[in-house]
């Protein structure tokens, strides 16, 4: 009778073990939220930018600056000296004349060429803009820090450094709506939005800030900032995204001090593991005790 009593103790001991732990473990997550931290934060789609600075991007720019003169060329007149043999001599006179079509479209071509070049050389200087980006170099999960992000230029601010090439084109320079910083990174979550835009009218270098929680532990965590201005492309919709620099980081992300509750979590996994062992061995012992106690006894 005792072996029947331990083997059903054992039995329910065995019984009351995983739903303990499963409880322990659904209080660990309650009053630990970054211990259930994702595996990787979900992330925008990354910016899209190009060059300015290369003729091939240039198109609507292009056509705007030819748009812009050639009216005025095709009205402007030209002084030509013509020449007419009278007699013994040559009378020369100066004569106004509009040009022609041919001689029209070649000045027009030329006057785009020489303010594209001014244009493609002021943004080249704005792309070598620096950009200083100090992110700490460890967090731990859970942990909410502000980032600071400050971008310059060597020879000149950056948004009016764009402004005054756009006006070289004779074109409006408010089509430089402003200058976008965009941050992110798979182990980090970004509060209020990972994207900012500025649009200063002095003050530069510019800033930018951001408050970041570390949600993913792992050894050097990539972080990634785009700084770029938007810009209106004449006669279209879409605004380019003109590049301006980009910075490349790593944060180590630690997890969090282990609590008691951390234990017990560990100790509730160990126990699920050999939980169905446990349970076989306890039906084989209950059968044999089973069939021993229903034995009938020799008499």
């Amino acid at each position: 009778m005792d072996i029947k009593l331990a083997a059903a103790g054992f039995v329910g001991a065995w019984a009351l073990i995983l739903p303990l732990m499963s409880g322990f473990n659904a209080v660990d997550a309650a009053n630990n939220p970054n211990r259930a931290a994702p595996s990787r934060v979900v992330l925008e789609t990354p910016p899209t930018t190009v060059s300015l600075a290369d003729r091939t991007n240039l198109a609507p720019f292009r056509n705007a600056v030819a748009a812009t003169i050639t009216p005025k060329i095709r009205t402007t007149r030209i002084q030509e000296r013509r020449c007419i043999p009278v007699a013994s001599r040559i009378n020369c006179t100066i004569v106004n004349r509009l040009p022609t079509a041919a001689e029209a479209d070649n000045r027009v071509q030329a006057e785009v060429e020489a303010a594209l070049q001014k244009f493609t050389a002021k943004v080249s200087a704005v792309e070598k803009a620096d950009i200083k980006f100090d992110p700490p170099t460890e967090m731990t999960v859970g942990d909410v820090r502000s980032f600071t992000a400050t971008v310059t230029v060597p020879d000149g601010t950056v948004l009016t450094g764009l402004r005054s090439a756009v006006a070289d084109l004779g074109l409006d320079p408010k089509i430089v709506t402003g200058i976008r910083a965009k941050l992110q990174g798979a182990a980090f979550e970004i509060k209020d939005g990972s994207e900012m835009l500025l649009a200063p009218t002095g003050g530069e270098p510019l800033e930018w800030s951001w408050d970041v929680r570390a949600a993913v532990a792992g050894e050097m965590q990539s972080l990634k900032i785009w700084v770029y201005a938007v810009i209106e492309q004449p006669g279209l919709a879409e605004a380019v995204n003109q590049k301006i620099a980009t910075a490349d980081r790593t944060t180590t992300v630690i997890p969090p001090p282990r609590t008691l509750l951390d234990w017990l979590k560990v100790a509730g996994d160990a126990a699920s593991s050999v939980y169905g062992i446990g349970v076989l061995l306890s039906a084989v012992i209950g059968f044999l005790v089973f069939k021993r106690w229903r034995k009938p006894v020799a008499r």
